[in-house]
């Protein structure tokens, strides 16, 4: 129901996974930065405070995941209106 109907060229895919690979490599590094130098999870949350970053983590990948399959969604359009 969600799947595309035809096939995903291989080319698409690639580049949808590299985009998202380096999408995600970029908010690792934000993230890390963010917790370990501004974040006051600890002072806040205390004990639960691995409960949220997980949940922030969580939200940046399917964030992450989510630009992978939109840029092979586009990649797809373009190429069937070349076709057309």
């Amino acid at each position: 129901m969600v799947l595309p109907v035809g096939q995903v060229a291989f080319r698409h895919a690639l580049v949808g996974g590299i985009s998202a690979t380096l999408c995600w490599e970029v908010i690792r590094h934000v993230l890390v930065w963010y917790v370990a130098r501004l974040s006051m999870v600890n002072l806040v949350y205390g004990s639960l405070a691995t409960a949220i970053v997980v949940l922030l983590t969580l939200e940046a990948a399917a964030l992450v995941l989510l630009f992978g399959a939109e840029v092979i969604a586009e990649l797809e359009r373009v190429r069937s209106r070349r076709a057309a």
